[in-house]
């Protein structure tokens, strides 16, 4: 009769035990998401400060010397020593799509006076990209649409 007490006993500390565990589990992951939200703010604080965004009203004319990506933002230092900062655009006429994936070190930017449209020149080839915008075909999407007319 003693032993099933003392089961029983055991098995209520190691129940309680566990929601502890469980319980500063928990605690670890929200205070490292809380953490890597503060750095990440931080991080693009940086930047902003860092690097000039590129605007519609704006005039480009570089060369991409090395860049960083985060969340589909492209971060370019340039042979001229400017720093800027170009927001999301992808076209669905290349490979890859995303400008911050197309970008090569070597590149030329342009930009004209009040226009949306950024090219890159590379290898004597000149390709486009809609500042903030999806332009061309994805062709994925039209295989999707394949799929729903059987």
């Amino acid at each position: 009769m003693k032993k099933c007490r003392d089961k029983g006993k055991k098995m209520k500390k190691m129940k309680k035990s566990t929601k502890y565990i469980i319980g500063v589990n928990f605690f670890i992951i929200i205070l490292l998401s809380i953490i890597s939200t503060y750095e990440e703010k931080k991080y693009i604080d940086g930047l902003n400060t860092e690097y000039k965004y590129v605007e519609k009203n704006m005039k480009v004319f570089e060369i991409v010397k090395e860049f960083v990506t985060f969340k589909g933002t492209s971060n370019i230092e340039t042979l001229s020593g400017k720093k800027i900062w170009i927001d999301d655009a992808s076209n669905f006429n290349y490979r890859p799509f995303d400008l911050y994936k197309f970008l090569q070190i070597g590149d030329t930017i342009i930009k004209h006076h009040d226009s949306d449209t950024l090219y890159i020149h590379r290898n004597k080839k000149e390709y486009y990209f809609v500042l903030k915008k999806n332009v061309g075909k994805d062709t994925q999407a039209i295989n999707v649409k394949k799929w729903f007319k059987k």
